[in-house]
């Protein structure tokens, strides 16, 4: 009776994360996509156009770290190692909100996805990173001669304003998967709320000097559309959210049955 009970309750209210399906619209659209930008980034005639438009981006925010105290300290500051934390920080309190919308097991299987969402980029970021653009790819401060560095301009900051692999960018490719992945688990004001905090946290690299504007618009783009089209539009996703969470349901069922059971009379009693 107790463990029945207890089963119904922990089941009631909040729906559970999309179900894993294959979309075969995805599959095909997204490889496609990436080869084109790929493409566009190594071979001509676009190849060079993109070095036109890098080399142009760059000497317009680059020559702003000049325009004063406060403009450099503010990019100081969004490019130092710690403030990686309040962009993820942000992304975590967006998707707490998803999971606490839920109840029951719906909740349970809402936090494996969010576990899942984690895992998957890491997973992701380590295989395009050590495996697949494992190559020298020095970022436009490396390259372009008399630029200003940030880490001069303001030496009370250890800060990221240089990169000898910056292609494509790790910073950007986990941003994309983030806000895609949210706007796919908790719909679309999330998303758009996860997509504006992604285009703001990814503007420090980029003002930095850390990567090349391809870096971000063709590699992490493309790096995320293949990994999101491998996570979303197969089962994948839903497999792994299945097996995060079972264990996480039973051990949660074992606790509450333990706890809902009736103690025996104390001494004073008998």
């Amino acid at each position: 009776m107790v463990e029945g009970e207890v089963g119904r309750r922990l089941s009631r209210g909040g729906s559970a994360v999309p179900p894993g399906k294959w979309r075969r619209g995805w599959l095909i659209a997204c490889p496609i996509l990436s080869v084109a930008l790929l493409a566009s980034k190594f071979l001509p005639p676009f190849a060079g156009l993109w070095q036109r438009v890098d080399l142009a981006v760059f000497e317009l925010t680059n020559a702003s770290l000049l325009s004063g105290n406060a403009w450099q300290w503010l990019w100081a500051l969004t490019n130092h190692r710690a403030f990686d934390a309040v962009a993820g920080g942000f992304f975590l309190v967006i998707f707490l909100c998803y999971i606490v919308k839920a109840r029951g097991r719906a909740r349970v299987e809402r936090f494996a996805a969010g576990g899942f969402l984690f895992a998957w980029t890491v997973i992701v970021l380590d295989v395009s990173s050590n495996w697949i653009f494992d190559f020298r790819h020095p970022s436009p401060t490396l390259v372009v001669v008399d630029a200003v560095r940030l880490s001069e301009l303001v030496p009370q900051f250890k800060l990221k304003d240089s990169s000898g692999a910056s292609f494509p960018g790790d910073h950007g490719t986990a941003l994309i998967m983030f806000t895609v992945m949210i706007w796919f688990y908790a719909g679309r004001k999330p998303g758009l709320l996860a997509a504006a905090g992604a285009s703001l946290f990814a503007l420090p690299r980029l003002m930095s000097g850390a990567h090349w504007l391809s870096d971000i618009a063709v590699g992490s783009v493309s790096v995320a559309l293949i990994a999101l089209a491998l996570a979303l539009a197969t089962p994948l996703h839903a497999v792994a959210v299945k097996w995060i969470s079972w264990p996480l349901w039973k051990a949660i069922e074992w606790l509450m049955v333990k706890l809902s059971r009736p103690r025996g009379r104390s001494r004073e009693e008998t």
